[in-house]
């Protein structure tokens, strides 16, 4: 039976949850899920001669996996953070990959160099986080997408602490806008795991309905996070790629 070992923020509950539901089919890879929040792992780097290096309990955890490998689902939930609400001027940007998407009426229209650079910012954690696993061991990884944002309907109804104050709800960014966020957070995840050699996992094209959106069998009971269904589908697809299976 193979092993692995996985780590995450938020997103890693999804994936556990779909994990626990693979417990009944044979042969299932054998392994466990740690919180990057946990107090025994904050701070999750640690400063050694000015190098990042992981926290010594999750540098423990992995090397006990041996030749297992390791899953990933670091941070994730930035482009929901940076586009779910317009409360000054509105913006919108032609995304590289998708030009022929619409733009918002009356939206001033930036690079989207501009929108790259600013989640770069806002991601660097999770990336030095990335590098800091790479360098920990040679062992097989992969970081798993983080899901796409969730419909406005969805949002409306469980907006949590993405929209506490029920006042800005009229102010909701369009779900196309939203989408293309997330499409540049994917590119420059992609980009980083591509340069420390880590496998990533994007989310699968039926997962994403006809407006960029999470699709409805997917949606978890929040403003924000998936369900097990799709947890357990890219835990599949990550045993697939890392040949855990």
């Amino acid at each position: 039976m193979s092993s692995f070992v996985a780590f995450g923020h938020s997103h890693v509950v999804a994936l556990a949850r779909g994990f626990d539901e693979m417990l009944a089919e044979p042969d299932h890879p054998n392994g466990g899920f740690h919180y990057l929040h946990d107090a025994r792992f904050v701070p999750n780097l640690t400063d050694e001669g000015g190098r990042d290096r992981l926290n010594p309990d999750l540098r423990r955890l992995v090397d006990e996996v041996g030749s297992g490998s390791v899953i990933l689902s670091i941070a994730g939930n930035e482009h929901n953070v940076l586009s779910i609400l317009q409360t000054f001027q509105k913006f919108d940007f032609v995304l590289g990959e998708r030009p022929e998407l619409p733009l918002e009426p009356g939206a001033e229209v930036f690079p989207e160099a501009m929108v790259r650079e600013t989640l770069r910012d806002w991601l660097d954690d999770g990336f030095r986080l990335l590098a800091a696993f790479r360098a920990a061991t040679s062992a097989p990884m992969a970081q798993l997408e983080a899901p796409p944002p969730l419909p406005r309907a969805h949002v409306l109804a469980h907006p949590g602490e993405l929209l506490p104050d029920p006042a800005s709800r009229d102010k909701l960014s369009p779900e196309i806008f939203r989408y293309k966020v997330w499409r540049v957070q994917a590119g420059l995840y992609r980009e980083v795991c591509g340069k420390c050699g880590i496998t990533y996992v994007p989310v699968f094209p039926d997962m994403v309905d006809g407006n960029g959106m999470l699709a409805a069998p997917f949606h978890g009971k929040d403003a924000t996070h998936a369900n097990a269904a799709f947890g357990r589908r890219m835990m599949m697809e990550a045993f697939h790629l890392l040949g855990t299976q």
